[in-house]
């Protein structure tokens, strides 16, 4: 790796990749506003991984 660079933790497999923000907590009856969000904001841990901090 590169110094002064981050790098999220991941995985990939066949064109596939994940980075463990795939699935997000939608509180019960709220669903309907999260439906027509299309953007993220991901932050990285200090270990590499990445945390979905909410969705816009």
């Amino acid at each position: 790796m590169m110094k002064n660079k981050n790098w999220f933790k991941g995985k990939a497999c066949a064109g596939t990749l994940t980075l463990g923000i795939e699935h997000f907590f939608i509180p019960e009856n709220t669903g309907a506003q999260w439906e027509k969000k299309t953007h993220d904001i991901v932050r990285m841990a200090e270990n590499g991984d990445a945390i979905l901090e909410t969705l816009k």
